[in-house]
């Protein structure tokens, strides 16, 4: 259990495992947002409509957490 401890602690292993699940979230939402807007049938400005709003959420969270994962674990 220590070396386990000292992995979220020192080794940033709970970050790591947070950036590769948003990672495999942003893939699963670009196939699902592909897929549907494509069974959608609109036209092109309304398949790109579908695409940005669906995307929108999942890139700014991505987004937000590739700005908080260098600042920190700053304390020693």
């Amino acid at each position: 259990m220590n070396w386990l401890s000292k992995q979220f602690s020192d080794q940033r292993l709970f970050r790591r495992l947070v950036i590769i699940y948003c990672c495999v979230l942003v893939w699963v939402t670009t196939e699902w947002s592909f897929a549907y807007a494509a069974s959608r049938g609109d036209d092109y400005m309304g398949t790109a409509a579908v695409i940005s709003a669906i995307q929108l959420p999942i890139t700014a969270l991505f987004g937000y957490l590739i700005k908080l994962y260098p600042g920190g674990n700053t304390e020693k």
